[in-house]
């Protein structure tokens, strides 16, 4: 009777657990998606004004650049920054939820590198097969910053 109490237990703790590691992650989904909503509208400008200088760039100086390889290398660092910021988000809000220092500083030196080395290969991969324009893929990587730092600018934060 008293083992299969302390199992019980033990199965309840480790199923408890799991549920505060599932609600964590679908906070860090909530609050990644709210923050991505507000920027939607900056991506949109940006990337119009990206593909407005890549258009007049063709049209009045270099005819034989135009390639689809630059919708497709836009397409692809807009896809890069979406899905890296969510990643980043949610794996946040999982290290600034946790009471172990250690644990978070671990866990976060971990993501970073799985992150960063994971875009390297897949950057590297589509580059080599000339899948993408460089230039197209890699200015999206700069929107992140360019739009907190007019957010906080906007906010008189600096």
């Amino acid at each position: 009777m008293i083992k299969t109490i302390m199992t019980f237990n033990k199965e309840n703790k480790k199923d408890n657990k799991k549920t505060k590691i599932k609600k964590k992650r679908e906070e860090g989904v909530e609050i990644a998606l709210s923050e991505l909503k507000s920027m939607k509208p900056f991506l949109i400008i940006i990337n119009s004004i990206v593909l407005l200088i890549c258009g007049i760039y063709v049209l009045f100086f270099n005819r034989e650049a135009m390639d689809w390889r630059i919708l497709t290398g836009l397409a692809f660092g807009n896809a890069a920054i979406l899905l890296n910021f969510y990643h980043l988000g949610v794996k946040a809000s999982i290290i600034l939820r946790s009471r172990n220092a250690a644990y978070a500083k671990r866990f976060a030196r971990v993501n970073f590198t799985l992150r960063f080395v994971g875009a390297l290969v897949v950057f590297g991969i589509v580059i080599h097969f000339e899948l993408v324009n460089i230039f197209t893929a890699l200015i999206p990587l700069f929107y992140l910053k360019i739009y907190y730092t007019l957010k906080a600018l906007r906010n008189k934060h600096i």
